[in-house]
């Protein structure tokens, strides 16, 4: 099987997504009928998150959507609100908000690469025409 390397910008691949089981033209719109069946998150996993820096990590988890069950390895960094850069190294990172010293610095977690494979989702079976 070939495989080939395609890039699109984020509102593109935003749009994509959340269309992806309305469009006829795309693979997942004959399982649209299991769009919101629980069992196809069953398989969906956050494998590891792995720090370089408090402010740059890579993630890998796996989410399905029939007929593809995705591998996704994300480059995750703390960018600044103010600058867009990634946070300086004395940000304080917490789930609770962002705070650096003396309040100057906010931010919060952004994608800013994905790579993905996709495997047959084990409900790819169960689609329509």
């Amino acid at each position: 099987q070939e495989t080939k390397i395609v890039t699109c910008d984020s509102k593109d691949f935003y749009e994509k997504v959340q269309q992806r089981y309305n469009r006829p033209e795309e693979p997942h719109h004959k399982y649209r009928h299991l769009k919101d069946d629980p069992r196809v998150g069953n398989w969906d996993s956050l494998t590891s998150i792995e720090f370089a820096t408090p402010q740059l990590a890579m993630v890998i988890l796996t989410v399905g959507h029939p007929p593809c069950l995705w591998t996704d390895l994300l480059t995750c960094a703390f960018l600044s609100q103010e600058t867009g850069h990634i946070a300086r190294e004395d940000t304080e990172i917490s789930t609770g908000g962002t705070k650096g010293k003396n309040d100057e610095q906010q931010g919060c977690w952004w994608i800013v690469h994905k790579s993905s494979e996709c495997e047959p989702h084990p409900l790819s079976s169960w689609g329509h025409s």
